[in-house]
């Protein structure tokens, strides 16, 4: 039996075969909409394309060969087709032995199916035609192997292909009217995200210094772009960690002190990632040189600010201040010969790169808690809105994570590895003096988000969770976090209580 009549026989049903099951089990119908389509064109495409193009390649082939010798009069011997699965060459094989003559010349299967490297394309002398009928010679021209000019061609069809596909399900969304609910949550959407986009942007890179035999967390940059109508609160620093105690034992005339990278009255929070050791000297230049230019140039702009909201139709002003310090050190890790080499720039006019150093073995002069500032400067008063919470907050403790506002705070605890701090875990800046009894709930609700980010991080701050510094800073963060629920909530219920208590006297002594 040949193959034309083994095709010809009807298809035998199994026994037992419940044709109302499958007609039931068919679909009821088949999603023509130009986006499913569409989808399913390019999963095939994804799915398969290699297989496409390398079988496209031995199509042409056979085409143009075929009707090449069809014009020099030659005949066709033999059959031709595309590659069979593994049952149909074993059915050909039981064919033949059953007295099947028929002479099949199965091509070789292309490498791009195996390995990729000898894969068959079309000559470029051979001519092209109309599509061939099914019988023509085999061919005798031996395929040349896939150049980087041919891969670089069919992998530019593919993307081509898969482009063409993405724009059209692009058109088709974008065509599709929106219900009206959809409206409605786009717009929504729109709103709320831009009345919480943030403007001030703060980001802090860490690294570590070796002080003795430890490595601690210290900051090594810091960019901030500074927006009056965004102003950030930030923290002074409060009592002395270990090794900057060991730091001073080691540089006793220096006056070793943390100093801010972006200042406590310019949104800079008392963090490990924003605070490095340098000597008083160079702090109190940092200050003269920097930090009050700095406030002078945001002060500039909230009162530009202001005078623009007042008058429109004026020039619009700068409404932001570029703030940039990066640590230099000598000896990478080591404080001891350091700089802080600083810039900033206010609408086209940029300061800097102005360099602050900080020799520990050579700088004298004598520790103050707040580093004063060089003979002659001004010191300038930071705006209300910007000023620090160091004497509300004591320092260290909850104020300490004001990240509200700093959403681009990240912590390069080592090379390629970053840690951010969600938002959900960020604390209002509210004063304790200003804390309500409704906000009680939602500290509680905010403290369980950070243990449950530093639970979730565990791989990314496991070494900070083993140092000690760090930890207290964290049980810090939670008991001075709680006192100050705790404490001011009971303090307003003294003091409501001692109220009535004293209405009642008076209203008894006026009887």
């Amino acid at each position: 039996m040949n193959r034309a009549e083994r095709s010809e026989e009807p298809a035998r049903e199994p026994a037992g075969t419940d044709r109302i099951g499958l007609l039931k089990s068919q679909p009821a119908f088949v999603d023509q909409r130009p986006a499913a389509v569409a989808q399913g064109k390019l999963a095939s495409l994804v799915a398969g394309s290699a297989r496409m193009l390398a079988q496209q390649a031995r199509s042409a082939i056979f085409r143009g060969e075929t009707v090449q010798r069809q014009r020099n009069g030659a005949p066709a011997l033999v059959v031709q087709r595309e590659p069979q699965d593994e049952m149909e060459i074993d059915q050909d094989a039981s064919s033949s032995a059953h007295g099947d003559d028929t002479q099949i010349h199965q091509p070789a299967p292309s490498a791009l199916n195996q390995d990729d490297e000898q894969m068959i394309v079309p000559d470029p002398d051979v001519s092209v035609g109309a599509p061939a009928p099914s019988f023509g010679f085999s061919s005798s021209k031996p395929a040349r192997k896939l150049t980087a000019a041919d891969r670089a061609r069919i992998a530019m069809q593919g993307r081509t292909r898969m482009k063409d596909i993405g724009q059209f399900l692009n058109n088709a969304r974008a065509n599709r009217k929106k219900t009206a609910f959809e409206r409605q949550k786009d717009a929504r959407t729109k709103k709320l995200a831009f009345a919480r986009l943030p403007k001030t942007k703060i980001a802090y890179e860490a690294g570590v210094i070796g002080s003795g035999a430890e490595h601690e967390v210290v900051g090594k940059s810091m960019t901030a772009e500074l927006h009056v109508g965004d102003p950030v609160v930030g923290t002074a620093t409060g009592m002395q960690w270990v090794w900057t105690r060991n730091l001073r034992n080691q540089f006793p005339g220096a006056g070793v002190v943390r100093g801010h990278l972006l200042n406590h009255d310019l949104g800079g929070s008392a963090i490990p990632a924003n605070l490095y050791p340098i000597s008083t000297k160079a702090n109190s230049e940092h200050s003269s040189k920097v930090e009050q230019p700095v406030k002078h140039l945001l002060n500039e702009a909230e009162k530009e600010h202001k005078q623009h909201q007042e008058s429109p139709d004026q020039f619009p002003p700068a409404e932001r201040v570029d703030y940039q310090v990066v640590v230099s050190e000598v000896i990478p890790g080591s404080p001891a010969d350091a700089a802080f080499v600083c810039s900033f720039q206010k609408g086209s006019t940029r300061h800097g790169p102005i360099p602050i150093e900080s020799k520990l073995q050579y700088d004298k002069a004598r520790y103050s808690k707040n580093a004063g500032l060089i003979a002659g400067s001004e010191k300038i008063s930071p705006h209300p809105k910007w000023q620090h919470m160091g004497s509300h907050a004591n320092g260290d403790h909850a104020w300490v994570e004001n990240l509200r506002r700093q959403q681009q705070l990240a912590l390069t605890m080592a090379p390629h590895l970053k840690a951010e701090w969600p938002a959900e875990t960020n604390l209002p800046q509210q004063k304790p003096v200003e804390l309500l009894e409704s906000m009680k709930f939602m500290y509680r609700d905010r403290l369980k988000n950070a243990g449950r980010f530093i639970g979730e991080k565990q791989d990314v701050i496991k070494f900070l969770l083993n140092d000690p510094i760090f930890v207290e800073q964290l049980k810090s963060y939670a008991s001075v976090s709680i006192n100050a629920i705790a404490g001011e909530w009971l303090k307003e219920e003294i003091e409501y209580a001692e109220g009535e208590v004293a209405k009642k006297r008076q209203m008894a002594a006026g009887n």
